[in-house]
């Protein structure tokens, strides 16, 4: 139980008064500084409309300098008898409140601290009261934390943005993605290393043979279920040069392909700054990769590849042989193609020649699976 003494007539405590009511009389204002946890003393006294005015403080005379004790007619100021906050035992500027439990106080921890006199960090990143971005590291500091990004990430702790994500954090490569180990998706780039102005978005293949790799062309067919008919062919297709413009009649695309699905084509002419090897991707044929040799897709020349199968995808022929040409103009120049002995993969560009060859044994015969929901493929180049 708090008790108070009668400590001085005539005088009243200043510039510490934290609540300021009427009363009926001197025991209601010690009954308001009894139930207010922060009040140690208190004056009383007649106010200028000639009601009684109780003066809550959360501090004594004591405590604060002698001039804040001032003299005042007809009031009284008085203090707790057993102050036990008098010898400040609450740290780290937390704030002690008399009257409460076996020590005759309690200490109201600012954020950060914990402990009977606030004595002890709150390690905030051990309990998860912290709010740092789930892509940064949270350190733990006295009385506080820090909130660092993620390598690969860029920001101030509380929000993190992923190298790639928006144009202003746009990376110059796929390849420049892979110490993050960041999925597979779609990223901003900025090849030339500018002001960004130039930046695209591009879709970035992570996994397959270690990833790295820019998707720049997505097709599908325009006429699978009748895959030998002249009216099959890849569409869309890139804009790359054609030998007889009139006979190559499916979409040009000049839009990079933001998904294996979304079926367009890079601008022709920036396939080569991606690189120079070539991932070839079907649901219906296997898929091959093919080093830069002579012959190369993104240099646009023809001559000996270096292939080799890196998913079998059909049961027919699964290890091969892989192609070992590429040749830019093949089938009355409808297309450019992989081959061997015959055709891997023929891109054919016309619905009135051909067809678009896709045959894991590489013999220009209708082997690609069917039924297939969606058939498509893609070309990627790291």
């Amino acid at each position: 139980m708090i008790q108070f003494r009668e400590q001085k007539q005539n005088v009243a405590l200043t510039n510490h008064i934290i609540k300021s009511e009427q009363v009926f009389d001197r025991d209601t204002c010690e009954l308001k500084c009894y139930q207010d946890p922060n009040c140690v003393s208190y004056n009383y006294g007649p106010s200028a409309d000639g009601n009684l005015l109780c003066e809550l403080s959360d501090k004594t005379h004591s405590q604060v300098p002698a001039n804040d004790l001032k003299a005042k007619e007809d009031y009284i100021y008085s203090l707790i008898t057993a102050n036990a906050c008098q010898s400040s035992p609450c740290k780290l500027n937390s704030t002690c409140q008399a009257g409460f439990g076996a020590h005759g106080y309690r200490c109201i921890c600012p954020e950060g601290y914990h402990g009977e006199t606030c004595e002890l960090d709150v390690n905030e990143c051990a309990v998860a009261t912290h709010d740092c971005s789930p892509n940064a590291d949270c350190s733990n500091v006295m009385g506080s934390f820090h909130c660092n990004c993620k390598s690969g990430y860029s920001g101030d702790g509380k929000t993190c943005q992923a190298f790639g994500s928006t144009k202003e954090l746009a990376v110059s490569s796929c390849k420049s993605l892979s110490s993050f180990n960041f999925p597979s998706g779609v990223y901003w780039l900025d090849v030339d290393s500018g002001s960004r102005d130039n930046s695209f978005k591009a879709y970035c293949e992570m996994e397959t043979d270690g990833g790295n790799w820019t998707l720049v062309w997505s097709y599908t067919f325009t006429n699978y279920s009748n895959f030998q008919a002249s009216s099959n062919a890849i569409t869309p297709r890139p804009n790359w040069h054609v030998f007889i413009p009139s006979r190559v009649d499916v979409t040009v695309s000049k839009n990079p392909p933001l998904s294996e699905t979304d079926f367009n084509a890079f601008e022709f002419s920036k396939w080569k700054i991606f690189g120079e090897e070539i991932l070839v991707k079907s649901n219906i044929n296997n898929w091959i990769i093919c080093s830069s040799g002579d012959g190369n897709l993104a240099k646009w020349s023809d001559g000996p590849v270096n292939c080799k199968i890196i998913k079998s995808i059909t049961e027919h022929c699964p290890d091969g042989p892989p192609p070992t040409h590429f040749f830019r103009y093949f089938g009355r120049y409808c297309g450019p193609s992989f081959f061997s002995d015959s055709f891997h993969y023929y891109f054919d560009g016309c619905t009135r020649y051909n067809w678009p060859t896709h045959d894991p044994c590489g013999q220009n015969s209708d082997r690609g699976l069917k039924n297939i929901q969606n058939p498509h493929g893609n070309v990627f180049i790291r």
